[in-house]
């Protein structure tokens, strides 16, 4: 079988393509490094070009293992044909601790460079603005939390939907290879302007995380309004 094509979009440098449809390796509770570097050689196979990983994910090693042998197996012509993300975890966001965390990061996946390396900390809106003046990809929680009618799969009205509302990058990360491949069928179909509608605006919408987890009397965060500025 042919690998499927997934549809890319330009990032700020004109070489630098990016799959809007990626495989993220976060999964909880944790799974051993062979079921991670089992589950992206099979995406890899299956026609996905883009990763996300992180330190606190235990998977950057596995994956730069799967991205290897899909080289040595003639599946890729090289680690160029992939985009790679990463995360510069809160831990290591002080300034003596960034450059051996992302050297740590580029040999694990091994890799000479990292095309994004997103900064996790506390989600402050102010503090967030700052990250996107010097970054071209925003973050982003798509807000699709409610069931829908059986029109192919749930998941796929849901991806669909986020795709043809213009989102740069999804991330799905199913490790069972019947549903990467489902994920992938989202391009072969559409949702009607009425469907679209639907979800988008009849249907009550939540943010995966909801601001009031981050708040603590006891915490540097004390209110809503301390973590969001309303701007972005």
């Amino acid at each position: 079988m042919a690998p499927y094509t997934i549809p890319e979009v330009s990032l700020s440098s004109p070489s630098h393509k990016m799959p809007v449809l990626g495989l993220g390796t976060a999964h909880y509770p944790l799974v051993g490094s062979e079921a991670v570097r089992k589950a992206v050689l099979e995406a890899i196979e299956l026609g996905y070009r883009h990763f996300d990983t992180a330190f606190l994910y235990q998977t950057e090693q596995p994956l730069g293992e799967a991205i290897a042998e899909a080289v040595r197996l003639g599946l890729i012509k090289s680690r160029d044909e992939l985009l790679i993300t990463s995360k510069l975890w809160c831990s290591h966001n002080h300034a003596d601790l960034v450059l051996s965390a992302l050297q740590r990061t580029l040999q694990a996946v091994g890799a000479a460079g990292c095309e994004v390396l997103k900064e996790i900390a506390e989600a402050k809106g102010k503090s967030v603005a700052q990250v996107i003046l010097h970054h071209t990809l925003l973050p982003l929680i798509i807000p699709v939390r409610e069931p829908w009618k059986a029109y192919q799969v749930l998941v796929q009205v849901c991806l669909r939907w986020a795709y043809e509302q213009g989102v740069g990058a999804i991330l799905v990360k199913s490790f069972r290879k019947d549903r990467m491949k489902e994920n992938l069928e989202i391009f072969e179909w559409g949702l009607s302007h009425e469907e679209s509608r639907t979800i988008g605006g009849a249907i009550p919408q939540s943010r995966g995380n909801r601001g009031e987890f981050f708040v603590s009397a006891d915490g540097p965060i004390k209110s809503v309004e301390e973590l969001w500025d309303g701007e972005l």
